[in-house]
């Protein structure tokens, strides 16, 4: 873990500067999301905010699919996105890659 790691945890005293607010849907481009099975639904409460994004679901558990974990399913459909702009469609799934 990092230094500062445990911020992450820390019960934060002062108001935030930035409240969580609707996004400014009509003012973004289409996003797309990526989600573990126990995050989906929270990054598709994003997602589902602008008109024309997308959500993968990673069928597995666990951050950095697209840097960290290298997962090929992931890089491939994020790589099309930032280079080419295309989304994969609705309800794509990535399987999970074995331990």
């Amino acid at each position: 873990m990092r230094e500062n790691g445990w911020l992450a945890c820390s019960p934060w005293a002062a108001k935030a500067a930035n409240p969580p607010a609707p996004l400014p849907a009509g003012e973004l481009p289409p996003l797309l999301g990526i989600g573990p099975v126990y995050e989906y639904p929270s990054v598709r409460a994003i997602t589902d905010q602008v008109p024309g994004s997308v959500t993968i679901k990673y069928d597995g558990v666990g951050h950095g699919r697209y840097l960290n974990a290298g997962d090929p399913c992931v890089i491939g459909h994020v790589d099309r996105y930032l280079i080419d702009g295309k989304l994969p469609a609705p309800g794509t799934t990535c399987p999970a890659r074995p331990a």
